[in-house]
């Protein structure tokens, strides 16, 4: 099972201490991570909670959203300056 787990992250986030150990190293990871045998598990920041990391993250979708949509437009042409 923990060769499973290793398998899925990235080698910073883990170290084999032994046989039957696996330190998990998620400091600044957020959101769910689905770990074989273990299923989902959510990780949040100790500094946002739920609510402030949702609105985070609905606040980097609002403003990609737009900064992608704003410069191209069904209708009319736009022409980008440097």
């Amino acid at each position: 099972m923990l060769a499973d787990i290793e398998a899925v992250l990235p080698g910073s986030a883990c170290t084999r201490t032994g046989d039957g150990a696996l330190v998990l190293n998620l400091v600044n990871s957020v959101g769910v991570i689905d770990l074989p045998e273990v299923g989902p598990v959510e990780l949040y920041s100790g500094k946002l909670g739920e609510a402030g990391f949702e609105a985070l993250l609905a606040t980097r979708y609002s403003t990609t959203r737009s900064s992608i949509c704003g410069t191209f437009s069904r209708t009319e042409p736009r022409l980008m300056s440097a």
